[in-house]
C-alpha cells in the first residue's frame, strides 16, 4: 500500500461555507474596477449575468437537455 500526499482538495462550496451570488457580485464588481469599466453599468450587467447563469445552471441541471 502506498502513501499518496495530495496536492490539492477540491470540494463543492456553493452556498455550504459560502455564498456563492454574494461572492459573485463582489468578483465580478472587482473586475469592473479592475478593468475601469462604468461602474454605473455593474448592476444593471450583475442582473443580466444572474439571469444567464441560473439559465445555465439549469441546463447543466438537466445534463444540457434544453427546455423546449
Amino acid at each position: 500500500m502506498t502513501n499518496r500526499k495530495y496536492r490539492h482538495l477540491f470540494f463543492d462550496l456553493d452556498n455550504t461555507l459560502w455564498d456563492f451570488n454574494l461572492n459573485s457580485y463582489h468578483a465580478l464588481k472587482e473586475n469592473f474596477v479592475w478593468y475601469r469599466l462604468d461602474l454605473q453599468l455593474f448592476d444593471r450587467f450583475y442582473e443580466i449575468y444572474i439571469l444567464h447563469n441560473e439559465r445555465l445552471w439549469e441546463l447543466y441541471r438537466q445534463n444540457g437537455n434544453e427546455k423546449r
